[in-house]
């Protein structure tokens, strides 16, 4: 039997790894890897794609020394370009992970335990422990389990043994990457219009410098306004093909990119990306079950809170 499990293996999971007092919980998740929204893509000779979190800013010094410990080399300040729909550049000051904004997580994450490309079908609570139902018809017997998933996923899991105040208030976003040759462009007197309803923002992932990015190609990550993801996102299997083609229309008319030579096109959708506000500001541990309930959408959806939300919840599970 296990002594722990976390259900998840995002950033939250990352930092719980950190901060209680467990050694090497068993991770499990439905991905390849461990990463959550901190997600990177990799593309054989076109490059690295942030396809999930662009960069890390943050005012509060303790949560930055903690990116640096966990990153060490691999944390890189970022001074390069990011525009959104303000019509402005972002001049905050920004960090990437050197080789992906992925290793926010994988650098971070310390449990040798981990399992992937298995998703949580079912918990039962039972002769007080937690059997874990997985979609191999296999299950996992713990003593205690904590789960990090998104607010919907996670009211599904445990809507039979636990009752949580469910929301059902997560936004959808859609991420385009956008390789074109010989096109290494930049936003200099670009404008994304203030009533722009396909674009939020573009990144120009050249700016973050990366070795394995091909220096004759112009690489961009670009999202979805929130009105573009609500729309598309129910049908995002369907059209995929035609949501990508109005997103790099816009793309290009935004950049003013005429007669593009694209190398490298993909979309992926992120139907539960972030919440916006109605937090509870209340992590979960429920000591005589054995139950945890931690992650950004309690708080914010910043890397920022879910670090927050893991040290609170750490500091219970561990006085426990």
């Amino acid at each position: 039997m296990e002594n722990l499990i976390i259900i998840g293996a995002g950033f939250t999971a990352a930092t719980l790894t950190r901060f209680l007092n467990e050694k090497d919980p068993l991770i499990i998740d439905k991905g390849r890897g461990a990463g959550g929204r901190c997600s990177s893509r990799r593309v054989e000779d076109i490059g690295v794609f942030d396809h999930g979190l662009q960069y890390v800013s943050s005012k509060n010094n303790d949560f930055i020394e903690f990116l640096k410990d966990g990153l060490k080399e691999n944390l890189l300040s970022w001074n390069g370009e990011f525009y959104n729909e303000k019509n402005e550049l972002n001049k905050s000051e920004k960090f990437i992970g050197k080789n992906g904004n992925n290793e926010f997580v994988k650098k971070i994450l310390k449990s040798k335990n981990q399992l992937y490309k298995t998703q949580v079908e079912k918990l039962i609570f039972k002769n007080n422990h937690w059997q874990v139902i997985l979609n191999s018809n296999k299950s996992i017997d713990t003593k205690k389990v904590i789960v990090t998933i998104p607010e919907e996923q996670c009211y599904d899991l445990l809507k039979d043994v636990y009752d949580i105040d469910y929301k059902n208030q997560t936004m959808s976003n859609l991420t385009l990457m956008v390789a074109i040759k010989n096109n290494i462009n930049t936003f200099s007197g670009k404008k994304i219009k203030e009533k722009e309803d396909v674009i939020s923002w573009i990144a120009n992932e050249n700016s973050k410098n990366r070795d394995v990015n091909n220096s004759s190609l112009g690489l961009y990550t670009v999202q979805s306004t929130e009105k573009f993801a609500e729309k598309n996102c129910p049908q995002y299997y369907s059209n995929k093909e035609i949501i990508k083609k109005e997103m790099l229309k816009r793309f290009l008319n935004i950049l003013h990119i005429e007669n593009p030579e694209v190398k490298y096109c993909s979309i992926h959708s992120w139907r539960l990306a972030y919440k916006k506000n109605n937090f509870s500001n209340k992590v979960i541990w429920d000591q005589k079950k054995g139950l945890g309930i931690c992650g950004d959408w309690i708080s914010g959806p910043k890397l920022e809170n879910s670090w927050e939300n893991s040290k609170k919840f750490s500091d219970i599970y561990n006085n426990s």
